[in-house]
């Protein structure tokens, strides 16, 4: 695992446990983005559903492309069923997560407090009022 064949040479013909864990995985973050699309469809805050849906989206595309590269390690794809795609999907999904993380807590407060502040004084306006 800490030398380079590891990585880039093509895996055997069987599955291994840590490709079956790695799907289950995967699966499981389909299911949690699916979650999150319900919980998304039933928040009413636009920011938090903001939030929300990049999370969701998170979620989803990695559990998407990690099921993908479990079926091109299933069919004993070359160039595509490499081990060295999981590398690159795992510093995707950390620097996808950061970004997240980032809008979370340094914008998402100010986000919100501005839609709430314009919620609260918008019922002071009339209707015809252009903002």
């Amino acid at each position: 695992m800490f030398n380079l064949d590891f990585w880039f040479q093509q895996p055997g013909v069987t599955l291994g446990v840590e490709d079956k864990i790695l799907f289950i995985v995967f699966a499981g973050m389909i299911v949690l983005g699916a979650i999150f699309i319900l919980w998304t469809h039933f928040n009413k805050h636009q920011v938090v559903k903001k939030l929300l849906g990049r999370v969701r989206n998170l979620f989803v595309w990695v559990g998407l492309v990690g099921v993908l590269w479990f079926v091109m390690r299933y069919e004993n794809v070359p160039m595509l069923g490499k081990r060295f795609w999981f590398l690159v999907f795992a510093l995707w999904w950390v620097i996808w997560a950061g970004f997240i993380a980032w809008y979370g807590f340094t914008r998402f407060r100010k986000d919100k407090k501005d839609v709430d502040w314009k919620k609260l004084n918008s019922k002071y306006l009339p209707d015809n009022y252009i903002k």
